[in-house]
């Protein structure tokens, strides 16, 4: 049986990822690798029995008798399995009373990338235009090593449920890949955070709502953004929700509409719509990117004065390539 290690990938539809493996010519068609499916360690090799990665551990599990590459370590103590992060997450929020939570689990990289975002409707609190949110977590790790482990806890706007993405990051916490984490206690402090998380993101709301913020100027924050990274905030996003913040939503008209808080929220709009589209990863990097962004302007003038700097749309975006 040769096993396969592939290098590009091009979405098939729900469940099936067309795959160019090793060879560079081969195509195949693999489903995608279930989150927690059980994984191996060991030395990869094709039907001749020559090694198909480097000298080191590889990670590696079975799709329909295929064998996928997932990873490679140096030691097999480098290697943490996302089922033993959610079980470990879901006892500690359990212990802690919090059993209203709902999961929802993304992979990336046929399985090789995974996040797991937890929403807790019983921690809440309301918004400076009045509506409630709620506090997400998401839990990242991968088996390819291009993530560390990694919790963040964040705001959910409970209007925007259909959608459920979180922005307003105030607490993060990263660490190196090594089964010899105590996840177990690093889950009892995340947990733990919750409540105190929630009376942070509604102070840094409200400060987000004391910045004014006309309509120009806020077409002038998203150009300005998308000029500064363009790989991580786009053309095309910037320039949507223009659009959406010309055209606020009934629940939009609020006395924070013309505020930094306001434009956070037609951003959550957008984000929200681009989630549902299934561009999951996408929408993870490009939200939060943006909502630390804005929130940058609440504390660091210099950063608050250049994204504020007038700035026409033709020249904003003479020199995107993304459309």
């Amino acid at each position: 049986m040769k096993a396969v290690k592939a290098v590009k990938e091009t979405p098939m539809g729900e469940g099936i990822t067309r795959k160019i493996c090793n060879n560079g010519k081969e195509t195949i068609a693999l489903p995608v690798v279930a989150w927690d499916a059980p994984v191996r360690t060991g030395i990869l090799r094709s039907d001749k029995n020559r090694s198909l990665v480097g000298v080191g551990r590889s990670l590696f599990t079975t799709v329909n008798g295929q064998d996928v590459w997932l990873g490679e370590y140096a030691k097999d103590t480098s290697i943490l399995l996302n089922s033993h992060l959610v079980e470990t997450l879901d006892a500690a929020l359990t212990s802690l009373g919090l059993t209203d939570f709902s999961r929802k689990i993304n992979c990336w990289n046929l399985g090789r990338e995974f996040s797991a975002v937890y929403t807790i409707p019983s921690i809440q609190f309301k918004g400076p235009d009045g509506q409630m949110h709620a506090l997400q977590l998401r839990i990242d790790n991968s088996y390819n090593g291009s993530r560390k482990l990694q919790a963040l806890i964040q705001a959910l706007r409970l209007i925007c449920l259909n959608g459920c993405v979180g922005t307003g990051t105030v607490f993060s916490l990263s660490q190196r890949h090594s089964s010899r984490i105590d996840v177990k206690s690093l889950s009892a402090v995340i947990a733990g955070k919750m409540e105190s998380e929630a009376k942070m993101l509604a102070d840094s709301f409200e400060n987000l709502a004391r910045i004014p913020l006309t309509i120009p100027q806020g077409n002038y924050v998203l150009r300005n953004m998308f000029r500064a990274a363009p790989l991580k905030f786009s053309g095309i996003m910037a320039r949507k929700i223009e659009t959406l913040w010309a055209t606020p939503t009934a629940d939009e008209l609020n006395p924070t509409r013309e505020s930094v808080f306001g434009l956070h929220t037609s951003g959550t709009r957008f984000f929200r719509d681009l989630e549902a589209s299934g561009k999951l990863e996408l929408t993870e990097k490009a939200s939060r990117h943006f909502a630390l962004a804005l929130g940058s302007m609440a504390g660091n003038a210099d950063f608050k004065a250049r994204l504020l700097a007038p700035i026409e749309a033709e020249i904003a975006y003479s020199r995107a390539t993304d459309e």
